[in-house]
């Protein structure tokens, strides 16, 4: 009888799931891609908004509107449903 730390990978690899999972090769792929895309964007530009100017590099200025666009979406999904659930409730 064999003991189960002696089981060799096709024993190991039929019994259940092996390898790694898929979210973690989808972290690991968008892992990657985002340090190519900060290491080809590293040059520095001027933003100009409204009263002020700043200067930064491309990919920090690409992060920061992703990440206000995410939060109006956020903002505009919550007054939408909000609204929508008042217009029910009359």
């Amino acid at each position: 009888m064999k003991h189960p730390d002696d089981l060799d990978r096709t024993e190991s690899a039929s019994s259940g799931r092996s390898g790694p999972s898929p979210a973690l090769i989808g972290f690991l792929v968008v892992a990657v891609l985002t340090a190519v895309f900060i290491l080809q964007n590293r040059e520095r530009t001027e933003l100009d908004f409204v009263l002020f100017e700043v200067h930064s590099r491309v990919w920090t200025s690409i992060a920061v509107s992703i990440a206000l666009g995410v939060v109006l979406d956020r903002l505009f999904l919550r007054f939408w449903r909000k609204r929508r659930d008042r217009k029910r409730e009359s």
